[in-house]
């Protein structure tokens, strides 16, 4: 480059800044080669090779056409390799570079960038440093994380601002995953030494994360604080109260506070979430009230008309109470899915005939087809049909019934419906292979097994729970056995629901000999530690499914939700179920095809 710039008669620095603008404007993709290839002494001047970089970033950042990406992640590249040059130059960088490249960057490359802040290599302003402590914490970094926001703080960042505070509740958040409750405290008090002061959003997270690591009576000290300083409840506080309910819904008290909460602070009538939620409280709470059933579709119905639009349920046909008026200028909320499970869960349940629930549900599967809207949305989950589901299989009257609501979940709605029908899941599978082993149809069972397994559809714990139970209530100790090692093989270990099952099965001796004999095998069996050294070696993650929802049979479910959402529940042992005794009855009632 210097013998160019002589014959041109100019120095080398002045051609390396017309090849950089030239290459900017109508070579892009060269650029990056172009600052590697001169990256040695001289060295071009550092803020030129900056605003180099921090345009490509901007550039690329714009683009839609699929590769942002990776365009982004090989600038991130190629800025650690101009990094280190040979001179005691600081790299200095704002906003409009950090916030485009740390997203993409790789563990290591982040880790890099982590150890070149700290040497003073690279020099960032203090609200840049957010940026850098954000990208930590949404990689579960908590260390670095705060390590970055300390040194934003000493560069003269406002610890009190939303954005600092913004890093601070994302900090917390995460901290719930890298070793719970304890390091979210411990982090809390490192705030504080820092001079951040606590306020509403930040109560709310360690409200949370003190609920979901089942520590309630934290979470109840931290609300009296939050309220002791005068910060106002808002719909996330309410909202996260009414999820302490469902973990403590034996507390009638807890749940009457919450509920008084919501409705005075939550906004409880546009908010759907909330709303939802108080539903949610109230259906559970009938399953540990034993002498509330009767009354739990009242007491869910009438919450539901103060609510939310009753329309969708008259056109149901659900028995609702008088809609008092509504003396609010805003309307009504339209009910989600989850409202008419709720409903359906508790009316399904209140001593409804095989008949009013085979009407009901095909008024419903009506409007679905007929594309009124609140009720279509409910084909689009399992939810509502598995609700259904779990009423069929109780009655050996309404076996067939039980059958056609698989079916029609196997087959396409038509266009009139403006929805797409969702298939069976686990639990859909799991709620009718129940029907069938609870009654002595063990081989029938096997064949629902079978084919959600053609399916591509995998057993969980609740399905093998409900074959275990079936065969030990058959006496069959052979099929129970071999059933046993089955749920061993799949990977699922014997849970209290399933040793509740493996009462029924009377002759004890005999079955300790079982359960000896599983142990036996499972301590010969080195497989399972071959496969889980192999893995730790390749150190590939174990994947992560849903939480299995566990059964009792004979007696009631407790609560067992994903999101804050019911995933389908069995009740007492059904009757006897209807006789079906052949593999191409089975066939015939849940196969879409026949």
């Amino acid at each position: 480059m210097e013998a160019f710039a002589r014959k041109r008669g100019t120095i080398g620095r002045s051609v390396w800044r017309e090849l950089a603008l030239w290459l900017l404007y109508h070579e892009r993709d060269a650029v990056d080669d172009f600052l590697l290839s001169t990256n040695s002494p001289l060295y071009p001047p550092i803020n030129w090779v900056e605003d180099c970089l921090i345009l490509l970033a901007r550039q690329y950042s714009l683009l839609d056409d699929g590769t942002q990406r990776s365009r982004l992640q090989k600038l991130a590249a190629t800025f650690l390799e101009l990094v280190p040059r040979e001179t005691n130059e600081q790299w200095v960088f704002n906003q409009a570079f950090v916030r485009h490249i740390l997203p993409v960057c790789s563990e290591s490359q982040i880790d890099h960038i982590y150890r070149l802040i700290k040497i003073d290599k690279i020099k960032l302003t203090p609200y840049t440093l957010l940026h850098v402590a954000n990208a930590f914490a949404k990689r579960n970094k908590l260390e670095q994380a705060l390590s970055s926001l300390l040194e934003a703080k000493d560069c003269g960042a406002n610890v009190n601002t939303v954005g600092f505070r913004s890093i601070c509740a994302t900090i917390l958040r995460r901290s719930n995953q890298q070793g719970g409750l304890r390091v979210c405290l411990r982090l809390i008090e490192n705030l504080v030494s820092m001079g951040v002061r606590l306020n509403r959003t930040l109560c709310n997270i360690v409200m949370l994360n003190a609920v979901e690591a089942g520590d309630l009576d934290t979470a109840d000290a931290v609300h009296r604080s939050a309220l002791e300083q005068n910060f106002e409840l808002n719909a996330h506080t309410c909202a996260i109260r009414l999820k302490a309910c469902k973990m403590d819904i034996h507390n009638s008290a807890r749940l009457k506070l919450a509920i008084e909460e919501a409705i005075a602070n939550g906004d409880i009538r546009t908010n759907a979430v909330i709303a939802g939620e108080l539903l949610h409280c109230l259906t559970l709470q009938s399953f540990v009230d034993r002498e509330g059933w009767e009354m739990a579709f009242k007491k869910v119905a009438t919450a539901c008309v103060e609510l939310f639009d009753t329309g969708p349920m008259e056109r149901l046909g659900l028995d609702m109470p008088e809609v008092p008026p509504n003396t609010s200028s805003t309307p009504r909320l339209t009910p989600s899915r989850h409202v008419f499970m709720y409903l359906l869960i508790t009316y399904l349940r209140r001593g409804t005939t095989v008949e009013q629930a085979t009407q009901l549900y095909n008024r419903w599967r009506e409007l679905v087809e007929a594309g009124d809207k609140s009720l279509a949305d409910c084909a689009t989950t399992a939810h509502v049909s598995n609700v259904f589901l779990r009423r069929f299989v109780r009655s050996r009257d309404s076996l067939l019934q039980a059958a056609k609501v698989v079916k029609d979940m196997q087959k396409p709605l038509p266009r009139s419906a403006r929805a797409n029908q969702a298939p069976p899941d686990v639990y859909t599978w799991s709620i009718f292979l129940h029907g069938f082993a609870s009654n002595g149809h063990t081989r029938l069972a096997e064949q629902v097994l079978r084919y959600m397994r053609s399916k591509g559809m995998e057993p969980n714990e609740v399905t093998w729970t409900s074959l275990v139970g079936g065969y030990a209530r058959e006496q069959d100790s052979n099929g129970l056995l071999e059933s046993m090692k089955r749920m061993q093989d799949s990977g699922i270990a014997l849970s209290e629901w399933t040793r509740r099952g493996l009462g029924r099965f009377k002759d004890r001796g005999r079955l300790r000999g079982i359960l000896e004999q599983q142990r036996l095998q499972q301590s010969l069996d080195f497989s399972g530690d071959l496969k889980s050294g192999l893995a730790q070696r390749l150190s590939t993650p174990p994947l992560v499914g849903q939480e299995p929802l566990a059964v009792t049979q004979g007696s009631e479910v407790q609560d067992h939700t994903v999101d804050g959402h019911h995933q389908g529940i069995f009740g007492d042992s059904p009757a006897e179920m209807a006789e079906m005794t052949t593999t191409r009855e089975v066939e015939n009632h849940t196969n879409p095809d026949r």
